[in-house]
C-alpha cells in the first residue's frame, strides 16, 4: 500500500498537483459488537510516508459500510459522520488561506539558487500560524518560467537564497514579495519571517546566473566566488 501511495504522490508532484495532505481509506475496522478496533490490512505507515514528504496525515478513515454506501450513491456530502470532520476543514481552509509562502527547497534547507531550484515547499499562512505545507516539483522550470510557476499556485511571498535581477523583477511584477538571502531550515525560516525575525537581506542580489553557466559552485549564502552583492 505505501508504494501505491508514494507513486501516486510523486505522479501529483510531475503534474504540479499540490498535495493538501494524506487520507487512509479502510484504515481499521470497528467491531460493532464489541467495539474492538481491528487493524484487518496491518499496521498504518502513513503518518511515516507524510513525514517522508513533509506533508500532514489529514486522517485515517474506518471501514465503514455506511460511508462506502452513501459514496455510491452520490451523498457523500450529506453524511453527518465525525470522520470526515478533517477533510472537510482541510477543504473549507484552502478558501480562508491568508498568506502563501514559497520557499525554494533541498533537503530540509533553504535552496540557495532559486533559478535552479527543483523544489519549492509551499506553506499556508492563518492568523499567524502554519495551517498547512506542500512540497512541489518546478520539473525543470528556468528563471523565467517560475515567476509564472509561482502564480499558478497562488504564492505571495517568497524566501530564497540567491536570486538574479531579472527573476526578481519578474516576481515583484506580478505581486510576489521577495526576501533574499536567507540560509538555514526552511521551516524555522518561516516560523521567522511569521514572527518579523526573519535573517534576510532585501539588496541581495546574484548576477552570475547571468553570466555563468549551470556549473557555478555556491557557498552557504549561494554564492561561492561569484559575483552576487548587497
Amino acid at each position: 500500500m505505501g508504494m501505491i501511495v508514494e507513486k501516486a504522490m510523486n505522479m501529483a508532484s510531475l503534474m504540479n498537483v499540490p498535495i493538501l495532505g494524506l487520507v487512509e481509506n479502510m484504515s481499521y475496522y470497528i467491531c460493532p459488537e464489541c467495539g474492538a478496533k481491528h487493524s484487518i490490512f496491518g499496521e498504518s505507515h502513513i503518518d511515516s510516508i507524510a513525514e517522508k514528504f513533509t506533508i500532514n496525515t489529514v486522517c485515517k478513515l474506518p471501514i465503514d459500510p455506511k460511508m462506502a454506501l452513501a459514496a455510491d450513491n452520490g451523498t457523500i456530502e450529506l453524511m453527518e459522520n465525525e470522520d470526515l470532520k478533517d477533510i472537510i476543514d482541510v477543504l473549507k481552509k484552502i478558501d480562508n488561506i491568508s498568506r502563501r509562502i514559497a520557499v525554494t527547497f533541498d533537503n530540509g534547507e533553504i535552496f540557495q539558487h532559486f533559478g535552479h531550484t527543483e523544489k519549492f515547499k509551499l506553506y499556508d499562512v492563518e492568523n499567524g500560524t502554519v495551517s498547512a505545507t506542500y512540497l512541489v516539483d518546478t520539473n525543470g522550470s528556468g528563471h523565467g518560467a517560475l515567476a509564472s510557476f509561482l502564480v499558478q499556485y497562488d504564492v505571495d511571498t517568497l524566501i530564497c537564497g540567491g536570486i538574479g535581477g531579472g527573476a526578481r523583477n519578474a516576481l515583484e511584477s506580478v505581486g510576489i514579495e521577495i526576501f533574499s538571502g536567507a540560509s538555514g531550515n526552511a521551516d524555522e525560516a518561516v516560523k521567522a519571517l511569521i514572527s518579523g525575525n526573519l535573517d534576510y537581506d532585501p539588496e541581495y542580489v546574484c548576477t552570475h546566473h547571468e553570466h555563468h553557466g549551470s556549473n557555478h559552485n555556491c557557498g552557504n549564502h549561494g554564492c561561492g566566488e561569484h559575483n552576487c552583492h548587497n
